[in-house]
């Protein structure tokens, strides 16, 4: 049947999991498509300014998740979740790469 067939016949039809089992199940990256509908749905809701402002962190010295979730009026978690979504990495990593790439062309 399944991975999950034994739980799914003791409970009826209807799977039981523990809560970091379906982690496990759930996929942690969107495709491509997925990515091009997220950025969309993004656009549509809070219009074109929040896309322009998540490309604007890595050119702001001092901007940041928090000022951006403050700008417009979610929180700093959800900002971090959209980031997440859209570049496919966490905002530390990439923030950190962009910094170090930004200090070699300087030097």
């Amino acid at each position: 049947m399944g991975r999950h067939a034994s739980r799914m016949e003791a409970a009826g039809s209807i799977p039981v999991f523990r809560s970091n089992e379906l982690w496990n199940i759930m996929p942690t990256n969107l495709t491509i498509k997925n990515k091009h509908m997220f950025k969309k749905r993004l656009e549509t809701k809070y219009g074109e300014v929040l896309l322009r402002d998540f490309d604007d962190l890595f050119t702001r010295q001092f901007w940041n998740l928090a000022d951006l979730a403050r700008r417009h009026k979610f929180s700093r978690e959800r900002a971090r979740q959209m980031f997440n979504n859209l570049y496919g990495h966490g905002y530390r990593q990439i923030r950190s790469e962009k910094t170090a790439e930004r200090n070699r062309s300087s030097a």
